[in-house]
């Protein structure tokens, strides 16, 4: 089965910013499959857009487990037949890891946080590349940081860091490999975003964008910028140098 309507695949779209990008594509035409790895908070958020009158549909999925990566692709497959769109946003940051400095952070925190800040989104992107591909191209996005950068001024949130700066040498990789099929792969920081982690990383202050405004330069690169841009790093819609 192939669906003419334009799908995309949200990791972690159960709340904060992954809902947001879920609304914001939905809002302009697309058929999200929001993906989650608790299935009560999924489905709930789901409910929640359907009320909306959006296009939108759940899936189970943990990124750290290949049987259920495996199960989305099989279902994708079976229902709709291509991706356009994937967000790889799932992530995570560890309490631990935002209060120890580097030496004294524990190697299981770096282990669990690269799980899956890095390898969810390698395993996830590698398992999709073939339905994007049979769409003709499409938009690889992967939710990254500015302080992933190695020129990072801060100390601390080693593994954090570490993991998002892997994503964006994944990023460069696979852009490079795929952009003889029409497949454009980025990074965006989306910003200081007023969710949960948001309000956790600044202890206390509040973040200074909505969600709505952190998902601008996801829906950017996920529907309007030119095809060309790939292997980039966007920040407000803007290409920065890393």
């Amino acid at each position: 089965m192939t669906d003419e309507k334009k799908i995309a695949i949200v990791t972690g779209g159960n709340r904060g910013l992954g809902l947001g990008i879920c609304d914001a594509l939905a809002k302009r035409g697309i058929k999200v499959i929001l993906t989650a790895r608790e299935e009560v908070k999924g489905r709930r958020s789901v409910n929640a857009l359907l009320e909306m009158n959006r296009d939108v549909t759940f899936h189970q999925l943990d990124v750290t487990k290949e049987q259920s990566i495996a199960t989305l692709s099989d279902y994708i497959e079976q229902n709709h037949g291509h991706v356009d769109i994937l967000v790889n946003n799932a992530g995570m940051i560890l309490e631990e890891d935002f209060r120890q400095t580097g030496s004294h952070v524990s190697l299981d925190v770096v282990k669990q946080t690269m799980e899956v800040n890095f390898y969810g989104a390698l395993r996830v992107t590698q398992t999709l590349i073939p339905l994007i591909k049979r769409a003709g191209g499409g938009r690889i996005i992967n939710i990254s940081a500015r302080n992933s950068f190695p020129s990072s001024a801060s100390s601390g949130w080693l593994a954090f860091k570490a993991s998002k700066a892997s994503l964006n040498v994944m990023t460069v990789d696979l852009a490079k490999e795929l952009e003889k099929d029409n497949i454009s792969v980025n990074a965006v920081h989306p910003g200081w975003v007023n969710t949960d982690t948001g309000r956790f990383v600044g202890d206390g202050k509040i973040p200074t964008l909505s969600v709505e405004e952190g998902a601008q330069s996801v829906i950017w690169l996920a529907l309007e910028s030119p095809k060309e841009i790939t292997g980039k790093f966007i920040i407000d819609k803007k290409i920065v140098d890393w």
